[in-house]
Formats: structure tokens, C-alpha cells, sequence
């Protein structure tokens, strides 16, 4: 889809506005303004000037992208990306939300004409993203400041799609571009353990963390955690304190005894803060209200105010706090949440936002960030939660991708169903692939999968609870599971051992602009190996179809990873009744012409990045790394016929005969060793 041409409107408190064509590399005259659409490359770069002589305090900027005008039609399918960590994303038709704002990037289908836009930085300005006539629009909020004289305004960076590119394709480029350009510091370990929010909500205590740290690495025996975080609830005086400091009635002993045991067992201590806000009930509210904007309130709790992000005694303090939690605990992750709060009124009245005075807001925002890091360090993970997206980037590692897998208990019918959330989540993390491991590692909430009649609420069912982990599974993030595991049935703690190691591979949706939610998606992991996941949203049982072609390969060794279970070498595989709300995933292997390592029980990825096998003179080698060396596994091995009997002993066991070769087995292991069956 080509560009046929860029316009800026720059727009005034008044009222008026000044409208001119704009040609990237040349000035143009737009009332007392000169505006510039700079190349660096593939990017563009927006720059304001006053006219010499003149003066003026615009209200706000518009990148106008024009379109072929057919493009906006019916047939018009968008993505539209939320402005937050935890939103919900959907795919949209044009012809009913041709009003949405969006944030960071848009991409769009009509046909086979694809396109798409979006911020490639996020360090002064407000944004938005929206549809114009015939058009896509950047919109700049310049909140009504003067114009600096004799000086350039660079506003935020855009990348544009290239005519013919795919939207996906563009998502990622996109992503490439703007972690190199926020400096991206994407944390690279993933986060496996526990954490407490949509288990004890903010009822926890001493007794029940203790009992964490001996419980979950318990569960997964010799994999390791290496992270337990405490989520809201562990502070004196409820939400937004200001001033963080422990609860003794739920921790007399401080949170020192937790922060150890956590430490003993090799994990690392996480804590929750949201520094930006402060609350009119808090016991520290008279010490701290001086650097607060006492003139902002939030609709959704009229007495909390953010900091004055401006104030440079605020600024000291933030970082001085954060400094003291981190020598004093040992704290290695902060899950930080309400931030965009500190600048845009949040959940009611959303497009209410808080002006800088000295400075645009979103730098203002950035240089809050900045003092916590100060804080923490350049080695403590940074998690964002409830934080819009880009303008996190470079310095928080880590981000939330979806809203919270539990909203509550449910007891006045008030918040969506348990499965409501699960569709909305699941979809969503799967959309937002393309941050994942370039601009943040992903976060895609708790593995919540406690068995049905928990008594909180959040009743999901067996099929529930593996869609959810299989979305999960698919995100390539952290794997957190926030439940009470000692109370969790074998088959669930099963779920959650089964991920580790997770694979830290973010798959993508199969079709993007499949609506209302993708019914597959697709993991590459190498050309010879590609995992499927195939997602059954509807009420009743109905017959799944997958077929390999769909995912590269015109016939492929099909394994369904969840049981284990050996489908044959095939181009189409069809399972007649599956449950409603359910998922199942699938390696998908070229069949391979050398004996080689097939898969292994070790976890729902078959191992694979974790074995390798080879057929010699004096029979089998089988190698396993440090993340699966030594653990209980049952491993599976590939034959191909040209061996005839060599690589068969006493030691080996055959399991099948397929197109092409055998499987056999190289070693057992495991109390309730999963074994293959064919179907």
C-alpha cells in the first residue's frame, strides 16, 4: 500500500488551525510555523520551527499519512494496540471504530493490501494514533507551550510500511527500529517462579510467603525457580503509601525472614511499588503532600494524586527509596504498576492528562523512570505494569502484555467471567509478540490454573486451565504461576512443571487479522522444527484441523506436546472432539534423514535446545545441558530407515515403525513417565 502523500495540522487553544502539504526534506509554511519531515534512513523525523519574528504556543501537531481512498472501506481490519501494558487488543473493523486511538504502533488489512505506522521513540511527547479522512494521523499533544525561538522542536520519530510489506513483517521491523532507537535493555533471564497477586490478592503475610519459598521449588523439583515477588498488600498503610515500608502486623519480623528463605533456595526477591501515586489516606500523606499535584485527582479514586514528576526534591527521594529497598532486602525484580496514572487519569475519564510546567510530560515521565533506576541499579529487573508501552522502553526490561488474569472474585457478577478473561488475555499476548525480547522480555500475567470450586471465583475448568498455559506457554515470557501449589491436584502442578525450561520464543498468530480471535498460531524454532498451537474458543466440542502445509512443510512427524502422543508422519491432522474452550500444541518435525534426538518428556517443548543424540560405531551418545541434566525424563530417538538394525540394542527400545524411520527409545525415566502412543 503507497503513501500518496503527508500533510501537517498544527492546531491552537483558540480553535484555529494551520494546515500545509508536507514533502519529506523540504520546509514547509504552516501559519507561523515551519515544519520539517526529516529522513534518517527508514525513519522520519518531524521537526517545528517559529518563523523568524514570530510567535506561537500550539495545542497540538498532526502527521497526516494519506491513503488510497478505496483502502477505507468495509473490508477495513485494524489492530488496534490499546496505549497500555495491560489492555486488551483486538482486531477491529474500520467501519465501527474508525474513532479509536491507539498508541506505539498500528497496523491494518484490506484485501491483500497491508499497512501500517507507528512511534519509533517515546522520550518528550504525548501521542496518539488515529484515523483521518482518507488518512492515518499522528497526533503530537504540544500542551499549549510557546515554541522555543531560534531552536528545532524534534517531535517523536515514525516508521512508515514499505509498499507491499506484510503487517506483521512491518511489526517487526518496527520493533528492531525502535529498541535500537529507545535503547532497549530487554531482560534476558526468564523469570520462573511465583507470584502473589491473583493467589493471596493482598492478604499475604510471613507465614504464607515462607511457605512459598519451600513450596514452589518443591514442585518443580530439580528445575529451577529463580524468582518469588510479592505483589501488593506487604506495605504499611494499603495502596499508594508514597513512603514503602513494611506491614509488621502481616511481617513482625520484617521482611527480612522471607527475603532470606527466598534467597537460601537460590531464587531471586521481588517486591511491588507504585511509586508515582499518593493517596489521601495514607498515613504519610501530611509528610509527603508537598510533592504532590494536590490539583490532579483520578476519577477512579477521587483522594489519590500523582507526584509532581517536576519537582526535584521528589525525583532525590524516589531514587533514595528505591535505593533503600534494594540494600535493605536484596531486592533483584521491582514490579512497578500504576504509572501511566502519574499523567493520564486512569480507568474513568481516560483521556484526562497532566501537563508538564517546565518541560513536555513524557520527558518529565522518563526522567521519573530514570531516578528509580538511579535507585536500583543497572542490574535490578525493572517490570512495567500499568505503564504505557514505548515510553518504558530503555530503561524498564520487562513489561506486562495483557490486563490481569483475574479481576477480582467475582461475587457480584461486577468483573468478566473466568473464561471471558482467559479469551481476552490469551489473544492479546499472542498479538503483542513483537515486543518480546526487542524492546522488553513479555510478561503475560500469573499462571492461574487452581482446580475448579478454589473457592475465590476463578472456577476453570481442566480445558481452561491448559488453553490458558498454552497461551502462556506461547507468549515466551515469564512463567509465574500464582497459586497455592500445595493445594494444587497432580495434574495442575503437572501444567506447571511442564513449562520449564519455557523455550523464551514468542510465537505469533497464524493468520493475524483472524477475527474474532486467532484459532492457531505458530512458533518457529528452526527450519526443521516448528511448534502449532490450535485454540478451540467456542462452547461446544467441534473437530480441530491442522495442516502442516499452513506452517512450511508439506508432511511433518507430528507430536502433540501436552500428552506426548506420536501422530504419525502426516500433512493434516484432525482430532474429532475437543472440548470447548481448550487448546493443544504440536511440534511439527521435517523427518529426519540422520538418526537424531527426537523429543523428550523433560517439559511440553519435547526438549528440544536441550538434548542432543548421535548414532556411532559403539551405538547411541546422548547429551543434555545444565537446565535438564540429571532430571527424570524419558527421551525419544530417530532412526531413519537407511540404518536398518544398526542402532538397535538392548539398550534401546523400539516404540514404532513410521514413514521413513523408527522411533526408539533412548532412556526412561520419571515416576509416571509419559510414553508415546500412536493415534
Amino acid at each position: 500500500m503507497k503513501v500518496s502523500g503527508y500533510q501537517i495540522k498544527i492546531s491552537y487553544a483558540d480553535g484555529s488551525q494551520d494546515c500545509a502539504a508536507l514533502t519529506p526534506g523540504r520546509w514547509a509554511q504552516v501559519g507561523n510555523v515551519q515544519a520539517l519531515l526529516k529522513q534518517e534512513g527508514e525513519i522520519l523525523c518531524p521537526v517545528l520551527r517559529l518563523t523568524e519574528g514570530t510567535q506561537a504556543a500550539p495545542l497540538d501537531a498532526q502527521i497526516v499519512i494519506r491513503l488510497p481512498a478505496d483502502i477505507f472501506n468495509d473490508n477495513l481490519a485494524f489492530y488496534n494496540n490499546g496505549f497500555a501494558t495491560n489492555e486488551i487488543t483486538n482486531i477491529h473493523r474500520w467501519k465501527d471504530h474508525r474513532g479509536d486511538a491507539m498508541h506505539d504502533v498500528l497496523v491494518m488489512q484490506n484485501g491483500n493490501e497491508e499497512f501500517g505506522f507507528g512511534n519509533v521513540t517515546a522520550l518528550r511527547f504525548y501521542t496518539e494514533l488515529r484515523f483521518g479522512e482518507n488518512a492515518l494521523v499522528e497526533y503530537v499533544d504540544l500542551e499549549n507551550k510557546p515554541l522555543p525561538a531560534e531552536q528545532e522542536l524534534a517531535l517523536e520519530k515514525l516508521l512508515i510500511a514499505k509498499d507491499g510489506e506484510k503487517a506483521e513483517d512491518f511489526l517487526s521491523r518496527w520493533a528492531d527500529v525502535a529498541a535500537k532507537q529507545m535503547q532497549a535493555d530487554p531482560l534476558t533471564i526468564t523469570p520462573i517462579g511465583w507470584c502473589s497477586w491473583s493467589c493471596y490478592y493482598s492478604n499475604v503475610d510471613e507465614e504464607k510467603l515462607l511457605r512459598v519459598a519451600r513450596e514452589v521449588p518443591a514442585v518443580l523439583g530439580k528445575k529451577s525457580a529463580n524468582l518469588v515477588q510479592i505483589d501488593d498488600g506487604w506495605q504499611e498503610s494499603d495502596n499508594f503509601p508514597g513512603r514503602y515500608t513494611v506491614d509488621l502486623n502481616k511481617f513482625p519480623n520484617g521482611l527480612e525472614p522471607v527475603a532470606d528463605a527466598v534467597h537460601e533456595k537460590g531464587m531471586q526477591f521481588g517486591l511491588w511499588l507504585s511509586p508515582l501515586l499518593l493517596c489521601e489516606h495514607s498515613v504519610f500523606y501530611s509528610e509527603l503532600k508537598k510533592w504532590a499535584r494536590e490539583d490532579v485527582t483520578l476519577r477512579a479514586n477521587a483522594d489519590c494524586h500523582p507526584f509532581d514528576l517536576e519537582n526535584e526534591e521528589y525525583l532525590a527521594y524516589l531514587t533514595e527509596s528505591f535505593a533503600r529497598l534494594t540494600e535493605k532486602y536484596h531486592v533483584e525484580y521491582y514490579k512497578l504498576d500504576f504509572l501511566m496514572a502519574s499523567y493520564r487519569s486512569f480507568i474513568e475519564d481516560f483521556g484526562r492528562r497532566v501537563y508538564g510546567k517546565t518541560d513536555y510530560i513524557i520527558a518529565l515521565l522518563r526522567r521519573a523512570f530514570a531516578a528509580i533506576r538511579a535507585g536500583v541499579g543497572p542490574d535490578v529487573t525493572l517490570l512495567a505494569c500499568g505503564a504505557p508501552v514505548l515510553e518504558c522502553a530503555g530503561i524498564f526490561n520487562a513489561a506486562r502484555m495483557a490486563c490481569d488474569i483475574i479481576w477480582g472474585t467475582e461475587e457480584d457478577n461486577s468483573t468478566p467471567s473466568t473464561w471471558t478473561l482467559t479469551q481476552w488475555v490469551s489473544r492479546t499476548v499472542l498479538y503483542r509478540n513483537f515486543y518480546h525480547k526487542k524492546l522488553f522480555l513479555n510478561d503475560p500475567d500469573g499462571l492461574v490454573i487452581r482446580d475448579w470450586n478454589n473457592g475465590d471465583g476463578f472456577d476453570c475448568t481442566w480445558s481452561e486451565a491448559k488453553l490458558w498455559a498454552t497461551a502462556l506457554a506461547f507468549s515466551g515470557g515469564s512463567v509465574l504461576v500464582n497459586e497455592e501449589v500445595e493445594r494444587l491436584g497432580l495434574q495442575r502442578k503437572q501444567l506447571f512443571a511442564r513449562l520449564v525450561p519455557p523455550l523464551e520464543i514468542a510465537a505469533r498468530p497464524l493468520h493475524f487479522f483472524e477475527e474474532p480471535a486467532p484459532t492457531q498460531a505458530i512458533l518457529n524454532y528452526s527450519e526443521d522444527i516448528v511448534f502449532a498451537a490450535s485454540f478451540h474458543w467456542g462452547d461446544a466440542r467441534e473437530k480441530r484441523t491442522l495442516r502442516t502445509a499452513d506452517y512450511g512443510m508439506e508432511k511433518a512427524l507430528v507430536i502433540r506436546c501436552w500428552d506426548g502422543a506420536v501422530l504419525g508422519v502426516t500433512d493434516t491432522v484432525e482430532e474429532k472432539k475437543c472440548q470447548p474452550h481448550s487448546a493443544e500444541m504440536y511440534m511439527l518435525r521435517k523427518v529426519p534423514e540422520k538418526p537424531c534426538f527426537l523429543f523428550s518428556d523433560v517439559n511440553v517443548w519435547g526438549g528440544v535446545g536441550h538434548y542432543s543424540a548421535g548414532l556411532g560405531e559403539n551405538g547411541w551418545s546422548l547429551q543434555a545441558d545444565g537446565q535438564v541434566d540429571g532430571l527424570p525424563a524419558n527421551v525419544y530417538a530417530w532412526l531413519p530407515e537407511c540404518c536398518k538394525e544398526q542402532g538397535m540394542d538392548e539398550n534401546v527400545q523400539l516404540i514404532a515403525e513410521l514413514p521413513g524411520g523408527k522411533l526408539v527409545q533412548l532412556q526412561k525415566g520419571g515416576a509416571n513417565p509419559l510414553v508415546p502412543v500412536m493415534k
